[in-house]
């Protein structure tokens, strides 16, 4: 009986700790979008790379706080199980799908805003 007990408990954290991870995948089909859809932002893959491993990160200002802000964004990711709006003014992040948000840095933000300024010229 102990020994169920044991392997049920560390089943259970097994279960907990994978949900608590919530890492951003790339979706097969296009990335980015400008907010209302109507233009796909064509990114390279090293683009795309770049910025989701940006959002699995703790490199950023702060950690993901469990809601969005009324930031007006221009941008929207899409990850295979998220939608991720992004404000180019002050390069907050919101997950709209699991209603969290996050701040980069300004270093980050001023990348980001490099890589996605040079395909809106185009």
């Amino acid at each position: 009986m102990k020994r169920c007990l044991c392997v049920f408990i560390a089943l259970i954290i097994i279960l907990l700790c994978a949900g608590c991870e919530s890492r951003y995948k790339l979706p097969d089909g296009e990335f980015c979008y400008t907010y209302d859809n109507s233009r796909a932002i064509p990114l390279s893959s090293e683009e795309k790379c770049y910025i989701i491993d940006l959002f699995n990160s703790q490199k950023n200002d702060g950690k993901w706080v469990g809601s969005v802000t009324n930031c007006i964004c221009e941008y929207r990711f899409l990850t295979e199980d998220a939608v991720l709006n992004y404000c180019t003014d002050c390069g907050t992040v919101n997950d709209v799908t699991h209603m969290k948000s996050v701040r980069l840095s300004e270093e980050d933000k001023d990348t980001i805003n490099a890589m996605l300024d040079n395909y809106a010229r185009n």
